[in-house]
């Protein structure tokens, strides 16, 4: 959610009517959209990109494992 965020943060600024704006909003406006040029990335342990893709792999191995400890426990009598 952070990075979906993050990725229409350039657009909405872009678009909250800045030509009416003062010289100072114009500015800060300018310096947020160069700072949002550049997407938005969780790192973990300072190894790996967290983008979508890998969440979502995460997720299925953490799902396949935990369906396996369930499998090898076997049904509680």
């Amino acid at each position: 959610m952070v990075i979906d965020q993050s990725e229409r943060l350039r657009s909405s600024a872009y678009s909250c009517g800045w030509p009416d704006a003062d010289g100072r909003f114009k500015r800060a406006l300018l310096i947020l959209v160069f700072r949002t040029s550049q997407p938005l990335e969780i790192v973990v342990g300072k190894l790996i990109h967290l983008s979508n893709e890998t969440f979502l792999q995460v997720l299925n191995i953490s799902y396949t494992l935990i369906n396996l400890l369930y499998q090898f426990q076997g049904p509680k009598e």
